[in-house]
């Protein structure tokens, strides 16, 4: 059985098919097409591009139809920053 990994994913594009996901943790350089049907209802309907999310996906993965994605969740917000002088 392959190990998965939970891992941040950017939403580089959707569509009502597909989205092309961005997976720093396998390969930032390059996109993987996945379906849309993947996601929960909830989260295809609010995404957008440049949006991130989280899932569980193989690093081990070779090509970009091995990462067999899951447990697609909403990623928080970045927090806040506070510099200090």
């Amino acid at each position: 059985m392959t190990t998965k990994d939970r891992v941040l994913i950017r939403i580089d594009h959707i569509d009502a098919h597909h989205f092309l996901a961005i997976v720093p943790a396998w390969d930032p350089y390059s996109r993987a097409l996945m379906p849309v049907d993947l996601l929960p209802n909830h989260l295809s309907m609010s995404l957008s591009s440049g949006d991130h999310v989280i899932a569980r996906v193989n690093l081990g993965a070779r090509t970009s139809s091995e990462l067999n994605p899951s447990d697609f969740e909403e990623a928080p917000e970045p927090a806040d920053l506070e510099l200090v002088d």
